[in-house]
């Protein structure tokens, strides 16, 4: 059994087809927008490692009895 289609299923088709294309372009924004702010917030961590590590090097140990 074929199930014809006039001119309101490619229409419907159309538009199911820019929705989808919506959704995959908005998810896609989101998804680099995620990974940028976490790969900033690892960088300044990192960073924040780096300078305690850098401070702990540069000072001067008491000298024991």
């Amino acid at each position: 059994m074929k199930m014809s289609g006039g001119p309101a299923s490619v229409n419907f088709k159309i538009i199911l087809l820019i929705i989808a294309l919506a959704i995959a372009g908005g998810t896609l924004y989101y998804t680099q927008n995620l990974v940028s702010k976490l790969q900033a917030r690892e960088r300044n961590i990192v960073e924040l490692y780096a300078k305690g590590f850098e401070y702990i090097a540069n000072t001067t140990s008491p000298k024991s009895i």
